[in-house]
């Protein structure tokens, strides 16, 4: 049952994502390094999120999270960094 709302809330989340691309973002539909970076920088961040979530007390500080919100906005620009952030 859970499993069935995760799998749910991500493809909501994904739907959203790609509509905002589509329609707010139709130039980076067109760079292809562009959305490589993205996702790729967005792989990454779940990966270590995976890696972050482990029971060792110290290690979630190790992981920032704002920074993906961060590295978005200053290599693809402000109105997408606020789109990753979420």
């Amino acid at each position: 049952m859970v499993i069935g709302g995760v799998i749910m809330f991500a493809g909501l989340l994904t739907i959203t994502t790609c509509f905002y691309l589509w329609y707010g973002e139709p130039a980076l539909l067109r760079r292809p390094r562009h959305l490589l970076l993205l996702l790729l920088l967005l792989l990454a961040f779940m990966l270590l999120a995976k890696w972050g979530l482990s029971p060792t007390v110290a290690q979630p500080y190790f992981l920032p999270l704002a920074t993906l919100g961060m590295l978005v906005t200053v290599l693809l620009g402000v109105r997408l960094g606020l789109v990753a952030k979420r």
